[in-house]
C-alpha cells in the first residue's frame, strides 16, 4: 500500500483483511445501485451534504408552494429544539466568557492551577469589504391558517 503522509510517500505491507473487503465490497455495491437508480443518500448534517444541496437546487421557483409530508414535522420539532438548545448553549458559553473577562481585566494572561491559561489580547484588522454573494436562506415562519 502507498499514500501521502504529510506530503511524503510512504509504503507499508498490509495483510489482506477478507472481512473489510466484504464489507467495502457491499457498500460499493449498494452506491453502484443508489447511481444506477439515480438514489442518493439522504441528506446528512455535514458541510458537503449542504454544498451539494445548495448546487442542486441554487434558486428557488417564484411563488412555488408544496405540502411537506406528514413525517416533516419531525425534522420541525428537532430544529425547534436545537435551536433553543443552541441558545441556551451560547448563553452559558458567553456568561462563563465574561465572567473570564472580568477576572482578567487588563490582564493580557491569566493561569488556572491546573495549566490551563486565559489570554485576553487586542486583535486589530484591516477593514474590507465584503464582495457580492447570493445564496439561499433557510428560515421558519408559522403560517396563517387558510379556510377551505
Amino acid at each position: 500500500m502507498a499514500g501521502l503522509v504529510r506530503g511524503k510517500l510512504r509504503y507499508a505491507d498490509v495483510e489482506r483483511d477478507e472481512r473489510f473487503l466484504k464489507v467495502l465490497l457491499e457498500l460499493a455495491r449498494d452506491f453502484w445501485r443508489r447511481v444506477e437508480l439515480q438514489d442518493p443518500p439522504p441528506p446528512d448534517a455535514s458541510e458537503s451534504a449542504r454544498r451539494v444541496l445548495a448546487e442542486l437546487f441554487p434558486r428557488e421557483a417564484p411563488g412555488k408552494v408544496i405540502p411537506l409530508p406528514p413525517d416533516a414535522a419531525i425534522w420541525d420539532e428537532q430544529y425547534v429544539q436545537a435551536s433553543a438548545e443552541e441558545r441556551l448553549a451560547k448563553a452559558r458559553k458567553d456568561e462563563a466568557a465574561n465572567q473570564l473577562r472580568a477576572l482578567l481585566g487588563d490582564a493580557e494572561r491569566g493561569l488556572l492551577d491546573h495549566g490551563i491559561a486565559w489570554t485576553l489580547k487586542t486583535i486589530t484588522r484591516k477593514g474590507y469589504e465584503v464582495q457580492p454573494t447570493s445564496y439561499r436562506d433557510l428560515k421558519r415562519h408559522k403560517e396563517e391558517k387558510r379556510n377551505g
